[in-house]
């Protein structure tokens, strides 16, 4: 999320109750895919330009999903056609020259990423597994042309224990970096930072009782970070797949409890840091999960079935659009937030825009 990169200023968020919201969501037309089941998975913004992208597969047909990028101009969206990384698992934009995807063959393919150079998207490679492991990829953060991370982790192709993966982007390459020892099987879901110096990733410890593994990269290494317990209900895992970081040493946390009977959220968790250790935060959604933390127009944003942003006293509800679920936000140009999902329902989701404004 690289609108956290501009901001100068932390914010402090009490347990006090929600406040009603005075603005309203407006749907922004999407160039139609016709019998085709798609979904819009990562929104971003920067230096003017807006890009978000998804994923589809024909209906009916095979569910191995395809990529799909839209580039929002002076007239609206128009669809870009970019390399097939499979589904889109995050995205980030550093100018109208420079933007990136990262995406996912579905069950065992490996992770790939797309580099938009102002003209056209490339496939560019990542650095190779160790042997006898897969790479899968969970998002990526670009603060600059030759500054970008993308992470996620390394799974046997065998029996053994997967391991959480970091790869850095120079200008010219992807390249492998060393991370902290993690006990158990684990991987990384989420990274954010402010620029080459300064960066947070979040992800978690497998299987039932598994843990929140948090790193801070501080220009020369990754260090975990010691993050406090989360109640992880028998029946359950624990899924953190947000992190906002900010250019004070303030930084955000969000994920949820996940039923492993259906897969939905039991409760929301939500963590945060003052530079110096992790605290608990009661999250806006009691029910729900929280799908993506945003930082827009010096306030932190909750995604999930509905949308919250911070105030000084709390959290305001601001709704969500009527006809469909979000999945993923970032700055309004202008002023408001820009946020990207689906509407519709299965076998036939249809991709979904839309912006909140005051």
């Amino acid at each position: 999320m690289s609108v956290a990169s501009a901001v100068t200023a932390g914010l402090l968020i009490s347990t006090a109750g929600l406040a009603g919201a005075q603005g309203s969501w407006q749907d922004e037309p999407v160039p139609p895919r016709p019998e085709t089941n798609s979904v819009l998975e990562s929104v971003d913004y920067g230096s003017g330009a807006v890009w978000a992208f998804g994923s589809w597969h024909p209906v009916p047909g095979s569910p191995d999903f395809r990529s799909q990028a839209y580039q929002r101009g002076p007239d609206g969206w128009t669809e870009v056609a970019m390399p097939d990384i499979g589904q889109i698992a995050g995205s980030s934009v550093v100018s109208g020259e420079d933007a990136w995807a990262v995406g996912q063959k579905i069950k065992y393919g490996e992770g790939q990423s797309a580099r938009w150079d102002g003209t056209q998207w490339h496939e560019v490679e990542f650095a190779a597994a160790p042997a006898d492991h897969r790479l899968h990829v969970s998002d990526i953060n670009a603060t600059q042309s030759d500054a970008a991370w993308a992470v996620g982790g390394y799974a046997p192709n065998g029996e053994g224990q997967a391991t959480g993966m970091a790869q850095f982007w120079d200008g010219a390459s992807w390249s492998d970096a060393p991370l902290p020892e993690v006990e158990g099987s684990w991987s990384l879901d989420a990274v954010d930072g402010t620029d080459e110096n300064s960066a947070w990733a979040v992800g978690t410890q497998s299987g039932a009782g598994g843990q929140g593994v948090a790193l801070r990269w501080n220009g020369q290494d990754w260090q975990r970070q010691s993050l406090p317990e989360i109640e992880v209900p028998s029946g359950s895992w624990l899924e953190l797949d947000s992190v906002v970081g900010l250019t004070t040493g303030e930084a955000w946390i969000g994920g949820s409890v996940r039923s492993y009977e259906d897969g939905q959220p039991v409760k929301p968790v939500l963590l945060r840091s003052d530079g110096t250790s992790w605290e608990h935060v009661s999250a806006p959604t009691r029910t729900g999960g929280i799908e993506e933390l945003s930082w827009v127009d010096r306030q932190l944003w909750v995604i999930g079935d509905s949308v919250w942003r911070s105030t000084d006293g709390g959290w305001q509800d601001v709704g969500a659009p009527a006809n469909g679920a979000l999945s993923s936000a970032t700055v309004q140009p202008g002023g408001g937030l820009l946020a990207v999902g689906r509407s519709g329902s299965l076998p036939q989701y249809s991709p979904l825009i839309s912006v909140y404004r005051d």
